[in-house]
């Protein structure tokens, strides 16, 4: 739905409903719902195009030429390391910045980050001409297809160099919890995008019509953030004369190198099984491991919305010094994407590989094992999510980044040596390992220790009721995947809505407490009155 002043609820599960003096239009509650909702209206949207796009892009493209495209992903994070964490570090910056307004220092912020950022996509667009012409011979592309992903990955390339030259005013836009300007903007280009390749696949263009695509949406995109960032913020000024040598070494670049070391271990972490399936197994592998995995990757994009959405607001706190509400909102938030990851690895893996035979066919289905462990794996994901956002939200960006690297080398390290034993299962399995030896317990300990609790205060009021609620719901999950083997698609969407609504009333019951379901029921309260009022307005007009 559109999202207005008039229309959006003034309160939140994760946050308080305490008003910040920097946003006068709108509650910063309210922003975080905007972004929020927008933000499952772009997760939605993206999961209805990718399901019917998949099988629709199959009909064009091999296994060999969809592992290509798979693989364009991972390039496109790998150009984005260029960044050295110029982007993170403006946003916590600015985040915190609008809790005391200092309209002089963001100038100095924005200009410095934009000018610098021009630089580093330069150098994003050299590095990427060498990365275009090796891509094919670095992942034993075959040889018939070289020509084709080496175009391919040198339009990824100028994407990704329009993408960063411009993402300021995309970073501004989400600083100034006006993330849900950026989701609108998102959600149209998805649009644009699915039309486009669709287009262009019937015309025979093939892997060109998936990168030709991409450039065009990244373009209006980049546009249309710049024009709203300028009526949004009519008091930003981006000039030359504002950057500074002090801004980017004090204001952003302090953060900026560990900024940068975090999202190499995050590369790592999530984006290296797709290489190493295709060194170490197969190239064809890529896709089997794409495939069964996507539910799980577009379940993790849901749950980090309501992360990633609320670190703004997080920011805002902290700059603010009001720690106590700052520890509240996080303990919430973290059982909300802890419980609904819970429910989702279960409510998923109950249907998936009905669900995979029935999208794609059953050959790219990665077996019951790789099943298990790619949900178990977005259950570790979203227990730490939220721990890492309010890291972020503090800038404490070093000791995060360094637990995130160690977690890395382990990851990379084990899945080369488990996935030459037991195939694509070991790569996943290495991530779980990874994961639970570092950041699972680390990174949660690093958060209640900055707030002054402990790590078992923390883990009894999050891990109990969740431990609870798994015990209750993983047997039905295990008997709603059997019963629903042979039944096609209707066996699956059975077994996930069985599992999915018994585990959110689990969730109710178990995890969350009396002022959290007293919000759950005022929000969805409000969000009624707000469709109500804006269906009456349109039959009036």
């Amino acid at each position: 739905m559109a999202v207005t002043e008039e229309t959006q609820p003034t309160v939140s599960i994760a946050s308080s409903p305490q008003q910040s003096n920097s946003t006068p239009a709108r509650s910063r509650t309210g922003n975080y719902l905007a972004g929020l909702l927008t933000g499952y209206a772009v997760v939605a949207a993206a999961i209805i195009i990718n399901l019917w796009l998949t099988p629709f892009t199959l009909r064009f493209l091999d296994r060999e030429e969809y592992a290509v495209f798979a693989f364009t992903n991972d390039v496109w994070v790998w150009l984005f390391l260029f960044d050295l964490g110029t982007t993170a570090g403006l946003r916590t910056q600015v985040a915190q910045l609008t809790g005391r307004p200092d309209t002089a220092h963001l100038n100095r912020l924005a200009s410095t980050s934009f000018f610098a950022q021009l630089v580093l996509a330069l150098c994003v667009l050299i590095a990427g001409a060498a990365l275009s012409t090796l891509f094919p011979s670095l992942l034993g592309v075959r040889p018939d297809l070289h020509e084709e992903a080496m175009a391919v990955v040198a339009l990824l390339v100028l994407g990704a160099g329009v993408s960063l030259a411009t993402r300021t005013f995309s970073v501004l836009l989400t600083a100034h919890q006006q993330t849900h300007v950026d989701n609108l903007i998102q959600l149209a280009m998805l649009v644009v995008r699915a039309a486009l390749i669709v287009l262009l696949l019937v015309a025979g263009w093939k892997l060109y019509a998936l990168a030709v695509a991409g450039l065009i949406v990244i373009i209006m995109g980049a546009l249309l953030a710049l024009v709203r960032c300028r009526a949004t913020l009519p008091r930003l000024a981006i000039s030359f004369d504002f950057a500074s040598r002090e801004a980017l070494r004090s204001g952003i670049g302090d953060h900026a190198l560990w900024f940068g070391v975090l999202n190499l271990a995050a590369f790592v972490v999530y984006n290296m099984d797709r290489a190493v399936a295709a060194r170490v197994v197969s190239f064809e592998s890529v896709t089997t491991w794409t495939l069964t995995g996507q539910v799980y990757s577009l379940a993790g994009v849901l749950i980090m919305q309501m992360s990633t959405t609320a670190l703004p607001g997080l920011g805002q706190l902290i700059g603010e010094g009001d720690t106590q509400t700052a520890f509240a909102t996080y303990r919430r938030l973290i059982v909300l994407c802890t419980g609904i990851g819970v429910v989702a690895a279960l409510t998923l893996w109950a249907g998936n590989e009905a669900f995979v035979a029935w999208w794609v066919g059953a050959k790219h289905y990665g077996g019951a094992w790789l099943d298990a462990a790619l949900a178990l794996n977005l259950v570790f994901a979203a227990w730490t999510m939220s721990s890492r956002t309010m890291l972020m939200a503090m800038i404490m960006v070093r000791p995060l980044a360094l637990c995130r690297t160690v977690e890395a080398a382990i990851n990379l390290g084990l899945s080369i040596f488990l996935a030459q034993r037991l195939g694509l299962v070991g790569i996943a399995a290495a991530t779980a390992i990874a994961g639970l030896l570092t950041s699972c317990w680390y990174i949660p300990r690093l958060v209640a220790g900055r707030f002054r609790h402990t790590f078992s205060e923390l883990a009894r009021h999050v891990l109990v009721p969740l431990t609870l609620l798994t015990l209750f719901l993983l047997p039905a999950a295990w008997g709603m995947r059997f019963l629903g083997e042979g039944m096609g698609i209707g066996g699956a969407l059975l077994a996930m809505c069985v599992v999915g609504a018994l585990g959110l009333v689990l969730l109710w019951s178990f995890a969350f407490d009396a002022d959290m379901r007293v919000r759950a029921i005022d929000i969805t309260a409000q969000i009624v009155r707000a469709l109500q009022k804006r269906f009456s307005i349109a039959r009036r007009s």
